[in-house]
């Protein structure tokens, strides 16, 4: 009768209960109390004597799971995914109150591709310790960050452009934005109906691009008076931004090629 006791008191102790279902069911070792009778095939006969007098050994137990520390990670994901969504939300105006007049005409503008808060700028930026070359074997010249390039359907640059063809109207539109900031000049590479922000929306949008801010058009041609355009942006503190888009050109009738639409990329 005392072994049955014993035995519900163990099954209804607070260790037996099942844990938190989150986590896999631990089952402790239960340690029956020292004045407890030994079961029936331990106990000594008549004239033997019980040859284990020394303390037992300690029982061992799993380390309880920490559920706070756990819960505290899972809620420490959730804040950082909760915070990148704040600032995708934030990026959208931001940007656009500094580019949101293009983005009027190129919709593109006001969805970024990548961004880069510590971008490594190393192919324009002076490397302070003495260099490791030799005397008969200069030190190489860092690649300008925006090179000019024309390979036929590949052409980057951020010069001033023209209106002879489509890649040159996409540069002369990017700097009369970026660098001369002229909202007014920016109509010159539109065709008649095309839409466009009105100029005072332009030029407040160029007020707010951060002044010493560059770019680079990267330009691909996808078919006649059509092309994939990527606009990189870098701002004085190192970062950058890239945008998206298509533009489509056009002849018109006095023979000059006009941007007829911007749109965003992959609409």
């Amino acid at each position: 009768m005392a072994d049955e006791t014993n035995d519900d008191a163990v099954r209804n102790s607070p260790e037996q209960a099942r844990p938190n279902e989150w986590f896999p069911s631990i089952e402790p070792n239960s340690v029956a109390a020292d004045d407890a009778s030994a079961p029936p095939w331990f106990e000594p006969g008549e004239g033997e004597s019980r040859e284990f007098e020394s303390e037992p050994e300690p029982v061992r137990r799993a380390a309880p799971l920490d559920i706070d520390e756990i819960a505290r990670q899972m809620q420490g994901k959730a804040r950082t995914r909760q915070i990148w969504r704040r600032r995708a939300r934030v990026a959208l105006p931001l940007a656009a109150g500094a580019v949101f007049v293009v983005g009027s005409v190129a919709i593109a503008l006001l969805w970024p591709r990548e961004s880069s808060s510590n971008q490594d700028l190393a192919a324009t930026v002076t490397d302070n310790t003495a260099p490791t070359t030799t005397a008969d074997k200069p030190a190489a010249t860092p690649e300008p960050w925006c090179g000019d390039l024309d390979q036929g359907s590949k052409i980057r640059g951020a010069g001033p452009g023209d209106l002879s063809n489509g890649p040159a109207e996409i540069l002369r539109l990017n700097h009369k934005f970026y660098v001369e900031r002229d909202a007014a000049g920016m109509r010159e590479v539109f065709a008649p109906g095309a839409t466009v922000a009105p100029v005072e929306a332009t030029q407040a949008a160029i007020a707010a691009l951060p002044a010493g801010t560059q770019h680079c058009v990267h330009i691909t041609v996808l078919a006649a008076e059509r092309f994939a355009v990527t606009v990189e942006e870098r701002y004085p503190g190192g970062q950058t931004q890239a945008w998206d888009t298509i533009v489509s050109t056009g002849v018109q009738p006095d023979g000059h090629v006009l941007i007829t639409s911007i749109t965003a990329a992959g609409s």
